[in-house]
């Protein structure tokens, strides 16, 4: 990996001693993990596959360097988009991770702060005030992608946890964002991303395996999404060649995040589309259940 592109950031919780609740610092890392590698293929990122480490640990309050690099493949192939791409990834959430606090679940027609022009998005206060500026692809993935939401949410909800905690403190580069304790419930609350009512939509999702089939890639597997079971089929090829191979091992619990087809009918009767089929794509991180872990079913 030392002729990777590579950039280093770090996330602090700030606290008057130096030790963190192992629940709160997995938990954490997890979904910032998520958001790191979700923000990088939504945006199409010249920088390729990236994977997460941590590098270590700082005196004082808890504040973990971590590291963004490019996956190098077998064949050799390197990805030369260099080290602002990667910057840009996590520039990407961490602005994410702003809007929510500015926005709460409102967005849209529903929240006259909202100012879009051209490419920029500004969130204004109620006296008109520009207290936020974003572009429209990073607005887009808060306003649309669930998995990056929900993982905004867990990481929060594991920092609201730990009492202790009386901020979070991003440092990117020259560019440091903290978010204060007061702001953790609003960020720690789910946000559900509507789906509009059409024949097919296809949206980013994380899946909880519940039930799964490795017999027939025709069979459908039984997962829970947004806190309901669904029955869908996968399709993604890469996927099923690692299964097959014996690279992907499975247990109630486990995660996939992916994009998930959502295939309605229109209801007569009701006058609405009622859901289907669901077919499962372009599976992109397999996330292991932590044992402790209670799912919310």
């Amino acid at each position: 990996m030392d002729n990777q592109n590579k950039h280093s950031f770090n996330i602090k919780f700030e606290k008057k001693s130096h030790s963190l609740d192992v629940e709160t610092y997995v938990k954490s890392l997890t979904a910032l993990n998520t958001m790191v590698k979700e923000v990088n293929y939504q945006t199409n990122s010249t920088s390729g596959e990236v994977e997460i480490r941590v590098i270590a640990e700082k005196p004082g309050s808890f504040d973990v360097l971590l590291e963004i690099a490019n996956i190098v493949k077998d064949n050799g192939d390197l990805f030369f988009a260099g080290v602002s791409a990667l910057a840009a990834v996590v520039s990407t959430v961490v602005a994410v991770i702003e809007l929510k606090m500015h926005l709460g679940d409102k967005t849209g027609e529903e929240n006259s702060g909202i100012d879009i022009r051209g490419d920029t998005v500004n969130i204004k206060d109620s006296n008109g005030n520009i207290v936020f500026q974003t572009n429209k692809k990073t607005y887009n993935i808060y306003l649309n992608n669930q998995t990056i939401n929900d993982a905004v949410s867990a990481q929060f909800q594991a920092v609201k946890d730990d009492e202790e905690i009386e901020a979070v403190t991003y440092h990117n580069g020259n560019n440091v964002v903290t978010i204060k304790k007061e702001a953790f419930d609003t960020l720690a609350k789910r946000r559900t991303v509507l789906v509009e009512d059409s024949k097919t939509s296809t949206v980013p999702a994380t899946l909880v395996i519940s039930k799964l089939v490795l017999d027939n890639r025709n069979r459908k597997w039984q997962f829970v999404y947004q806190g309901n079971k669904i029955n869908a089929t996968i399709a993604d090829d890469a996927f099923w060649d690692r299964v097959l191979s014996g690279e992907e091992a499975f247990a109630n619990g486990d995660r996939l995040v992916c994009d998930l087809e959502i295939i309605r009918d229109y209801d007569d009767s009701l006058g609405v589309y009622m859901d289907r089929d669901y077919i499962v794509r372009n599976i992109r991180d397999h996330q292991k259940r932590v044992a402790y872990e209670q799912l919310e079913l």
